[in-house]
C-alpha cells in the first residue's frame, strides 16, 4: 500500500488527540477550539463505523468559524481536481496533522497524526447518519486510514503556523509549505511502518 506524486493530496491541520475515537477522560483534544471540545468536528476521525469506514471532518479554513449555528464552509474540491458539478471527489489521501502537544505544550511545530490513502473529501458538510452518527466532509475505508501512535509522531511537517485547510502544497496565504515529493515520500515512509 503506497501512494504516487500523481495522488491528490489534502493537507488537513486538526486538533491533536491520541486516539480520535472520541473525547474520553484521557484523550481530550488539544487547541481545537470550541467545536472539537464540544465533541464534535475532528475527535471521531479514527472512530470506525458500523459499516467499516472512518467519517472524519476538518473545518476549512473560514469566516464561519466563530459562528456554531452556521454550517462548516465548503471544501473548494476543485483544487483537488474535481469538477464545479462534483459534490465530492474520491481517492484523495488526507493528511492529518495537528501541533504536536506529546509534552503537554505545544513546542515540536506540526506533526503527521494520521492519513485517509483512499479518502473522499465532500465539498460540503454531510449531515449525521444512522451510520455515521456525526456530521462530516471526509470518509475512508478503515483498511486505507492511518493512525499513528504517538511514538510514532515525530515527523514535523510545518513551523508553528495556523492554516486550517491546506490545498495541495500552498496555505490559503500561499506560503510554499513542503514539496509534494516530500510528502509522498514522508507518507509513504510512516505507513511501511510495523
Amino acid at each position: 500500500m503506497s501512494i504516487s506524486i500523481t495522488t491528490q493530496i489534502l493537507l488537513a491541520h486538526v486538533a491533536y488527540m491520541k486516539e480520535y475515537r472520541g473525547i474520553t477522560s484521557g484523550d481530550e483534544p488539544f487547541d481545537g477550539g470550541s467545536y472539537p471540545a464540544s465533541g464534535k468536528g475532528d475527535v471521531n476521525n479514527f472512530l470506525v463505523m458500523k459499516d467499516g469506514r472512518y467519517y472524519g471532518f476538518v473545518e476549512p479554513n473560514s469566516k464561519n468559524k466563530k459562528k456554531p449555528d452556521k454550517a462548516p464552509t465548503p471544501i473548494n474540491i476543485k483544487r483537488l481536481g474535481a469538477k464545479s458539478t462534483d459534490i465530492k471527489i474520491d481517492d484523495v489521501c488526507v493528511v492529518f496533522f495537528a501541533r504536536d502537544y506529546t509534552t503537554g505544550t505545544c513546542k515540536n511545530g506540526m506533526v503527521i497524526v494520521g492519513c485517509y490513502l483512499n479518502g473522499t473529501v465532500y465539498k460540503d458538510y454531510q449531515s449525521p447518519t444512522a451510520i455515521s452518527g456525526h456530521g462530516y466532509n471526509l470518509s475512508c475505508d478503515a483498511t486505507q486510514a492511518f493512525l499513528f501512535a504517538e511514538q510514532d509522531r515525530k515527523e514535523i511537517m510545518v513551523s508553528n503556523t495556523r492554516p486550517m485547510v491546506l490545498y495541495g502544497f500552498l496555505s490559503n496565504t500561499g506560503r510554499q509549505v513542503t514539496t509534494k515529493k516530500d510528502i509522498v515520500d514522508l507518507i509513504n515512509r510512516l505507513i511501511q511502518r510495523p
